[in-house]
């Protein structure tokens, strides 16, 4: 498939396939698009299959503004989804909307949110999560500035619900947080990472499915609505998926996506 492309381009994709860990095929993707991985092209894949994991390892060269720090994170083992990040995508600005409340500059400088579940059929899906940042100084003054913008809503039936567990300030805006007290977390933590995720896919791809082509998203939160439907195009058959994990980590020039799928489990 190499016949065609530059001397320059093959020694780009050889100088890129030198730190993939050794797998048991290779894939090389030239073109760019919403395709899997989401990371810049060309892209080189080492695929490793063992008897419990499928893991896909993707370099490609850094062309994202983004930086990338030491990340450290807390996965809630029931969420449906966990996504922890060092800066903010752009896309969680329409998590101001979906909410009710503008919560987006509470994840500057980082945060996680955990996803437990989703309403769907109502004019705009809500999504019943619990939003956890690291509880220094400065975000404790951050939360306590945003709990006193929405405390008159409270007289009007607002539910906002605060709390504390292993370094982290829990906000939520449903029964989501007695979920995560309970919940049981694995702490992870990365050197030199964008973003990190954990999803169940038996319970994430239905959802996801819904979403597809929900009016109300589509309009409300066009950055998550795009998200939604990439994800669903690059997971929806892996519903029976015991787990995906996945991290996004940056290695001098090189970003690294490695996105591991558990062979499925008895539920």
């Amino acid at each position: 498939m190499l016949h065609n492309c530059s001397i320059g381009l093959v020694a780009r994709i050889a100088a890129l396939s030198d730190t993939l860990p050794s797998g048991d095929a290779l894939i090389v993707q030239l073109r760019s698009g919403r395709t899997f991985p989401p990371i810049a092209r060309p892209a080189v894949t080492s695929l490793q299959i063992t008897g419990t994991d499928l893991v896909l390892t993707s370099n490609a060269a850094n062309e994202s503004v983004i930086p990338a720090g030491p990340l450290q994170a807390r996965i809630p083992r029931s969420a449906m989804l966990t996504f922890a990040f060092g800066t903010p995508p752009r896309s969680l600005s329409d998590l101001n909307r979906l909410l009710g409340k503008k919560v987006s500059g509470l994840f500057d400088g980082g945060g996680a949110l955990a996803i437990y579940n989703v309403e769907t059929g109502k004019l705009l899906p809500r999504p019943l999560a619990v939003i956890a940042l690291p509880a220094d100084a400065s975000r404790r003054a951050a939360l306590d500035a945003f709990l006193l913008s929405v405390a008159p809503a409270e007289n009007v039936g607002v539910r906002v619900r605060t709390g504390e567990r292993e370094g982290q300030l829990l906000l939520s805006f449903d029964d989501s947080l007695d979920l995560y007290i309970k919940d049981t977390t694995e702490a992870a933590a990365w050197p030199s990472a964008r973003w990190a995720l954990r999803m169940e896919p038996h319970r994430l791809v239905p959802v996801l499915s819904q979403l597809h082509d929900d009016i109300g998203l589509r309009i409300a939160a066009p950055h998550i609505y795009q998200s939604v439907r990439d994800l669903d195009r690059w997971i929806g058959s892996l519903q029976q998926a015991g787990s995906i994990e996945a991290v996004d980590t940056l290695n001098g020039q090189v970003e690294q996506l490695q996105v591991r799928i558990a062979a499925p489990a008895n539920r």
